[in-house]
């Protein structure tokens, strides 16, 4: 039986020429007990590869081959009967693609942290599955036959000339494997960034070798693509969190000739029109330079690292409803992967209330506080929305009519219970809601020296929500709400309102919700409050921050879609969160019917 030397599977080619093979080794004179069961992985369709790769070329040695032969133990088999040859004809191109390298770099540890060695339980991890349990079944199909006709086109090639013949056809055999995985452009554009610009970086061996794709100069084909990435991502964002407007982002950047070359990147929101990003992208070092003088006016720590060079900290500016970042042009500034973390960076920001604040210390600065609200317009944050939509929806549902536990004469507490119970075990079920809701929840703050209770609290609804990214506890605190005064005083007192501004709500929330319950026509009792807002006693008692347009209260809603208007208010440090105010929406709910 002719033996498959490990050396015939280095001649980077998916298929395995029979002119490789040699004799057995004259020197094994015996061999290990092999199972019955293994005996049929010598003959028929498999796919060998070996346990390494070279520093060279980071990629599965994978071969196919069906014909009678041997090998030795160092060497890994994937075997199936003669009906699967077509799928282990793919295995074989798919363990070498540009996929497969990218997840030899995600699920082999070794390779990241000590040498190129790949086990078989590396592999048996990487995603597979046949043509009909794809997304797309036809596709899948398609582009199975499209490998099984290339490679069976190769297999007639000479052994000398398939390495050449491999290589006219290897970006043809990527795109079929992912048109199998039914791999998206923006996935495809990710996946090929990573194994060509992010793979050689991998456990560099000496000085000399630091010097990988990612340290040296952007191309002016990767700012290009950076900004549209960012562009897209971010109205990707805005439409996984049901927001609205549009983002136009702007690269300008200096000469890659000259010394300390850095690119700026300038976002603009525009919320008077919902549609697609936009991007563009220009090279002009004055324009650079001006830019740079005026960020640094608005707090941009430049450090000078020599006469034109500088070492610039990744540093989000914003300023005039705008936001700027500066990078260095090294080509890992300038990635597909670092475009998506600037989207996802921005959107956390603009939902922990960052945008227009000036933090000392901190990652995020500008000087303008206004148009900084319409960015919250872009990427509400989902969760909170979706709680109060659901919350209203049951109110709705239970205030349609006079029932016996639901009316207005019932007392706040016994109202909110009810509400609690109905839109947990229906509306938020129904919507599909994960999160936690609480009724009538006890908060407490403790006396560090004593462990003495020192205050406590009940909020009336609760919903309470996370995930790797953020988490969230939304209060609503409910006020019965006539026409009188006293109900107005007691909505906007340090028993109503106030509790969310010197009070322990909400503490390190970016948002609540303030609801009243109206006893009579809105009209009778909004509208007063809305003037109550602006005299100075309350707006001193309150923290009152001034919105964009000059007003105390914003309205229509930035936050809820079901609320009349918001208000923001300044908090202490131990009580805000990082951007050191809250935004309460102002929810008021009637009964359908007279009161």
């Amino acid at each position: 039986m002719p033996f498959i030397p490990v050396q015939a599977l280095s001649a980077g080619v998916p298929l395995l020429h029979s002119d490789l093979l040699t004799r057995w080794p004259p020197e094994q004179k015996f061999v290990a007990h092999i199972d019955d069961a293994l005996l049929p992985t010598f003959d028929g369709p498999r796919v060998l590869y070996t346990d390494g790769f070279s520093r060279q070329d980071h990629s599965i040695r994978a071969v196919y081959y069906d014909k009678p032969a041997s090998f030795s133990t160092s060497l890994g088999v994937i075997a199936g009967p003669v009906a699967d040859a077509a799928l282990l004809q793919f295995v074989a191109v798919y363990l070498r693609s540009s996929l497969g390298r990218y997840f030899l770099m995600m699920r082999a540890w070794k390779m990241l942290c000590e040498r190129n060695a790949l086990h078989l339980k590396d592999v048996a991890n990487f995603p597979f599955f046949k043509p009909g349990d794809s997304p797309n079944p036809d596709a899948a199909q398609k582009a199975l036959n499209l490998v099984s006709e290339r490679l069976t086109e190769l297999s007639r090639e000479d052994e000398l000339v398939q390495a050449a013949a491999y290589a006219d056809m290897k970006e043809a055999l990527d795109e079929c494997v992912f048109d199998y995985f039914d791999v998206t452009e923006e996935e495809r554009a990710l996946v090929r960034e990573t194994v060509d610009i992010l793979m050689p970086a991998i456990r560099p061996r000496s000085y000399g070798s630091l010097n990988t794709p990612t340290q040296r100069p952007a191309l002016d084909q990767d700012v290009v693509m950076y900004a549209r990435t960012l562009a897209a991502e971010l109205t990707n964002w805005r439409k996984r969190t049901k927001g609205k407007g549009k983002f136009d982002v702007s690269v300008v950047s200096s000469d890659g000739s000259c010394a300390g070359p850095a690119g700026i990147i300038r976002i603009q929101f525009n919320d008077q029109k919902t549609e697609d990003g936009s991007s563009t992208t220009r090279i002009d070092d004055d324009a650079v330079l001006e830019t740079l003088s005026e960020l640094r006016r608005l707090g941009l720590s430049v450090v000078p690292a020599g006469e034109a060079f500088w070492f610039v900290p990744d540093t989000f500016i914003w300023s005039d409803g705008a936001v700027f970042v500066v990078r260095s042009l090294v080509r890992r500034n300038w990635t597909i992967r670092q475009a998506l973390r600037d989207a996802e960076r921005i959107v956390r920001n603009v939902q922990e209330g960052q945008i227009g604040k000036h933090r000392v210390g901190g990652s995020v600065t500008g000087e303008a506080a206004a148009s900084s609200s319409d960015w919250q317009v872009a990427f509400p944050i989902r969760p909170a929305t979706e709680a109060a939509d659901a919350m209203c929806e049951s109110w709705r549902i239970l205030a349609a009519r006079q029932r016996p536990g639901f009316h207005p004469k019932l007392r706040e507490p016994l109202l909110t219970r009810a509400l609690k119970t109905h839109v947990e075990n229906v509306t938020a079920r129904a919507r599909g809601l994960l999160g936690m809701w609480a009724a009538e929840s006890v908060i407490n703050t403790i006396d560090d020296d004593t462990a003495e209770l020192t205050e406590e609290r009940r909020t009336d609804i609760v919903y309470g929500w996370n995930d790797d990214n953020q988490s969230i506890q939304m209060v609503f605190e409910f006020k019965k709400m006539n026409a009188k005064a006293k109900a107005r005083g007691e909505y906007l007192g340090p028993n109503g309102l106030g509790r969310f501004v010197t009070g322990i709500y909400s503490r390190g929330q970016p948002v609540a919700s303030m609801v009243g319950i109206l006893l009579d026509p809105f009209e009778a009792v909004v509208p007063p409050i809305h003037q109550a807002l602006g005299q100075p006693a309350t707006m001193a008692s309150l923290n009152l921050c001034a919105c964009d347009d000059g007003n105390i209260y914003q309205r229509p809603s930035l936050i809820f879609s079901v609320a009349d208007f918001d208000t923001e208010h300044r908090r202490a440090a131990d009580l805000a969160p990082q951007c050191g105010s809250i935004r309460v929406a102002h929810i008021f709910l009637s009964f359908g019917y007279a009161t």
